[in-house]
């Protein structure tokens, strides 16, 4: 079990990172090409496009994680280097996602 955990690991990382780039993703979508109202937020909330949002996010984490994991126990110094690279590339998109379409 124990040397499994550095795997379990990044692939967790993975899917954390994978639920707030699909996030930015889908909201900047939604603030540029957004032109037909959204049935769920016109019937419940202006909320609850985020709700939908992070569903997506975490079905995508789902479908990440267990590659993630895989490629780790393959080669855990590749994953850890592609998983810190793709850190640095999310937090650029959301930032600018956050600053140019909030």
């Amino acid at each position: 079990m124990r040397a499994r955990v550095p795997a379990l690991t990044v692939a967790a990382i993975a899917a954390l990172l994978t639920i707030a780039s699909s996030y930015s993703l889908l909201r900047g979508y939604d603030a540029l090409f957004g032109r037909e109202p959204n049935p769920a937020t016109v019937i419940w909330s202006a909320k609850i496009a985020m709700f939908w949002r992070l569903a997506i996010g975490s079905y995508l984490a789902g479908m990440i994680a267990p590659g993630a994991y895989f490629l780790a126990r393959r080669n855990l110094n590749f994953a850890v280097l592609a998983v810190a690279r793709a850190a640095i590339v999310i937090a650029v998109g959301l930032v600018a996602q956050a600053i140019a379409l909030p």
